[in-house]
């Protein structure tokens, strides 16, 4: 068929995930700018299903993903052939989710809300998924670059919106 553009943000550095539970502990997790500085340069990662094995769709090492961190937080961009991805599973597939492994944390407590910030981890995948930790996570299916482009811009001015609602006293305490 022809080629899909695939973007998106796994996670956004301003917000929380949705409340975690490990070890009977319930805590938000953060993201630290930077996290994955030194993993990326290994050029190693992969772009999953749901975080299932076998279901690598791109990676970096054969030049059909890239990922960055930015100011907005973890973005990536791949090609692949759109017969890898039907139009319902790309409707369903319409958030991400990372797989790491994480090197240091830090735990906040404020009050009754426990954070942990991921301060260095490796990136391993990042992966299409229907339920993810980070509901602002974003992911674009276009046909062609720029409309992937037009994607991501659209996606910079609804970001600055949203961090200008919180500096003015939104109610999202996610920040």
């Amino acid at each position: 068929m022809g080629d899909l553009y695939i973007g998106g943000y796994a996670f956004r550095w301003c917000f929380s995930s949705v409340v975690l539970n490990r070890s009977s502990r319930m805590y938000h997790q953060k993201f630290e700018p930077g996290v994955f500085r030194y993993s990326l340069r290994k050029h190693d990662q992969t772009l999953m299903i749901q975080h299932e094995a076998g279901t690598e769709i791109a990676s970096t090492k054969d030049g059909s993903l890239i990922i960055k961190e930015d100011d907005i937080g973890l973005k990536f961009i791949a090609i692949v052939d759109s017969d890898k991805l039907s139009v319902k599973q790309r409707d369903r597939l319409n958030k991400a989710s990372v797989g790491m492994v994480k090197y240091a944390d830090k735990w906040l407590y404020q009050g009754n809300r426990t954070t942990r910030k991921i301060l260095t981890a490796e990136l391993i995948e990042i992966s299409l998924i229907e339920q993810p930790a980070y509901p602002e996570s974003v992911v674009f299916y276009e046909d062609t670059a720029e409309d992937l482009q037009k994607s991501f811009k659209r996606m910079a001015l609804i970001h600055e919106l949203e961090v200008a609602k919180y500096l003015k006293g939104g109610d999202n305490d996610e920040y």
